[in-house]
């Protein structure tokens, strides 16, 4: 019943943090034209996309892994994607808004940070939406360690088995 509720739990964190890293953090204004521009997570960071791919599919395959190593390997693999994702935890608490920086680069063609920052007025970060992705991610990360750890094998398996333990007793 536990397991379950936090598979339940795991994948709803991970689809909450799909949907708010497709909405929009930061909206500036271009001085000169007038042009309003804005930038989702997704867009400034592409690897989130392809990281929460990875964590679901862990999730969705961590029932069919029962060895101590493999239950240990994707332990590691879930906290590298934790750690894949941690540029955007100092970003979201720094109100950073170079994550505008792509958008500038294809509205205006200036591809330096300092020289786009003298063309924008009227920035805004949305700290909610960032600050709710971070806390998202950190539930994902809490609830497929506890997805994948659980459910070790009862009875006469042992965990830790070789083939030696299963040679014939004479």
């Amino acid at each position: 019943m536990i397991k379950r509720l936090s598979i339940l739990i795991s994948l709803l964190s991970i689809v909450t943090a799909w949907i708010l890293s497709g909405q929009v953090w930061a909206i500036a204004t271009i001085t000169e034209t007038q042009q309003q521009i804005s930038a989702t997570a997704t867009e400034s960071y592409p690897q989130i996309a392809l990281v929460l791919t990875i964590w679901l599919l862990i999730i969705l395959f961590s029932r069919y892994v029962k060895g101590f190593f493999g239950k240990f390997l994707l332990s590691a693999v879930t906290l590298l994607l934790f750690a894949t994702v941690s540029p955007v935890w100092f970003d979201s608490a720094a109100g950073n808004v170079q994550i505008l920086s792509g958008a500038i680069t294809k509205a205006v063609g200036i591809s330096d940070w300092q020289a786009q920052q003298e063309l924008l007025t009227k920035v805004y970060y949305q700290h909610t939406i960032a600050d709710f992705f971070v806390i998202a991610i950190i539930v994902g990360l809490i609830s497929t360690l506890f997805v994948v750890w659980s459910g070790l094998p009862k009875g006469n398996a042992s965990i830790l088995e070789t083939r030696v333990d299963r040679l014939p007793k004479w």
